[in-house]
């Protein structure tokens, strides 16, 4: 009782069988992943007693060309710790997440047609040698064969119904379930089951492809359609089996002025008249006249009437327009007065306006390069170099005689700098400790920086500190060398965490994923990923691929047999 047989042969364990009982017609199945018949798509290879050679197409495994170590296997082409890997469980026990679990603990003992199935009773349908429709022992029923050959178990009534055969039958002809079978009509018939022949399949063209009136026609001899054609003419419609105008009055702008608006059916009229004139008119009474209007004042010449284009109208005002340079001024065109800049003047000069009897305001300014206009007479223009392009201790020369510059030069070479005049080379001593000063020699200041290996100087405190040291690979909590510990590494499947009572205390703690995660992913290195399994078949159970020598039955690996 603690074993069950599978495939012929008695393993130990309650393990769910799923394929047991069910009976599958000739050309079926039965598919131990789902428990129930598929079709069987036959091929020519030699199986043994009991099997049949099956197709079966499936995609492609992104797993067929990873190769994980023994203690691993492959999930969407990468590998992954396998928690049973090395578990050794008791006969009657399976591993399952890396714990023995077993399979016949079920207490009170299992009676009648059910038996232990990990830990529970479970019901086992029994459909061996049963008719259709015959109970399964546990209030279902059996999908099993007919006494009448000319009948099939119906999958979803579970019932034994006639199944029509029609092959090589044409229209009228019984189809063995007392019906009529109705193919071999020809193209444009179909078959009349009550007179068991083919006839004329009718056809009714659309309305509209049909002439206002007339009968529609049926594709079959003798019939009719119902109703008669909508076909009419353009702008008319079909009204009582006639085509009628539709009326249809012009826009007032498409009509010549003055003229009545005609509409396109002539038992019907429109409103106005039409407004339509020639570019520069206006439709006022019925009549089409000039339209008045006034060029722009800058186009007609200064003091010159405005004409207004229509014959007895008048514009208001007189031109403008002038030759360059000059300016509409009581209806004649004068000098337009214009000062230049005083810079386009020589220095002392005065600016003369360009208009005869106009003036203009100052005196030029314009020098030559290096001087500046001073009280009306060009002067040079003071200016002091840089001191970085005088030699130390020269005076700095401005360029205007009589003028000076205050300072001297600090240009020096070879990475010396100017002190007291001369050019003089910083020194600092070797390895001056952190914190401490000396003089340079040429009035700087050296500050030191030395420290111990490990150690880093602080400027800002001239003290010598600490510096962490966590080489790469260093253990999760091993010493940083300062009194502290490195945020280090971990053995697969852990991570490097701080404790949470004790500040700067690091180790290693298994990773989870919170929430737990959903069925057909598994929990891997703290992350849900989803399992692939090889050969891209479904994983067993919620997300467990079984390894090379397992197969599933009932959502378990369980040892493979042959």
């Amino acid at each position: 009782e603690d074993h069950t047989c599978v495939e012929g042969k008695c393993i130990a364990g309650c393990i769910p069988v799923t394929c047991r009982g069910v009976v599958c017609d000739d050309g079926e199945y039965c598919d131990s992943t789902s428990g129930k018949c598929a079709p069987l798509t036959p091929c020519s290879a030699s199986c043994g007693d009991g099997k049949a050679c099956n197709i079966e197409c499936i995609p492609p495994n992104p797993c067929d060309e990873v190769k994980c170590k023994a203690n691993e296997y492959c999930s969407g082409g990468e590998c992954f710790p396998n928690a049973c890997y090395g578990v050794k469980c008791d006969p009657g026990s399976f591993c399952i997440n890396g714990e023995c679990t077993p399979t016949c603990n079920c207490d009170p003992k299992c009676t009648g047609n059910t038996r232990c199935v990990f830990g529970s009773c479970v019901c086992q349908p029994e459909c061996s040698g049963k008719a259709c429709g015959e109970s399964d022992g546990c209030g279902g029923q059996c999908e099993g064969p007919c006494a009448d050959n000319t009948k099939t178990c119906d999958e979803d009534l579970l019932q034994c119904v006639c199944t029509p055969n029609c092959s090589g039958k044409t229209c009228g002809d019984a189809d063995g379930c007392n019906g009529t079978c109705t193919g071999g009509c020809d193209s444009g018939d179909i078959c009349d089951t009550d007179k068991g022949m083919c006839v004329c399949n009718p056809q009714c063209p659309s309305a509209a492809s049909i002439a206002c009136g007339q009968a529609i026609p049926s594709s079959c001899q003798g019939m009719t359609c119902n109703g008669t054609g909508t076909k009419c003419g353009s702008g008319e419609t079909c009204k009582n089996g006639q085509c009628e105008c539709v009326p249809l009055c012009p826009s007032a702008g498409s009509v010549a002025c003055g003229e009545a608006i005609s509409n396109r059916c002539p038992d019907a009229t429109c409103n106005g008249t039409g407004t339509k004139c020639a570019s520069g008119e206006v439709c006022s009474n019925g009549s089409c006249e000039c339209a008045p209007w006034c060029p722009n004042a800058n186009t007609i010449t200064c003091g010159d009437t405005i004409p207004n284009r229509c014959v007895g109208e008048t514009c208001n005002g007189a031109g403008t327009k002038c030759p360059g340079g000059q300016m509409c001024s009581n209806g004649s065109c004068v000098c337009a007065p214009s000062c230049p800049a005083s810079n386009t003047v020589t220095c002392g000069e005065p600016i003369e306006n360009r208009c005869v009897g106009s003036s203009c305001n100052g005196t030029g300014t314009k020098c030559p390069s290096g001087q500046t206009c001073s009280n009306g007479a060009c002067v040079c223009a003071p200016s002091c170099p840089s001191a970085g392009s005088v030699a130390c201790g020269d005076p700095i020369q401005n360029t205007c005689v009589g003028s000076s510059c205050n300072g001297t030069g600090t240009k020096c070479s070879g990475g010396a700098t100017c002190y007291n005049g001369s050019c003089c080379t910083p020194s600092c001593p070797a390895n001056l400790a952190c914190g401490q000063t000396a003089s340079n020699g040429c009035g700087g200041t050296c500050n030191g920086t030395y420290c111990d290996t490990g150690y880093a100087c602080n400027q800002q405190t001239g003290i010598c500190d600490c510096q962490p040291t966590c080489l790469p690979g260093a253990a999760c909590g091993s010493s940083d060398g300062c009194g502290g510990e490195c945020i280090g590494s971990c053995m697969t499947g852990y991570q490097c965490a701080e404790d949470t009572e004790m500040t700067g205390d690091y180790e290693c703690v298994a990773k989870t994923c919170p929430g737990g995660w959903p069925c057909g992913k598994s929990c891997v290195l703290g992350e849900c990923v989803s399992v692939t399994c090889a050969g891209g078949k479904p994983a067993c159970g919620c997300g467990v691929c079984c390894g090379p020598n397992e197969y599933c039955s009932g959502g378990v690996c369980i040892p493979s047999l042959g």
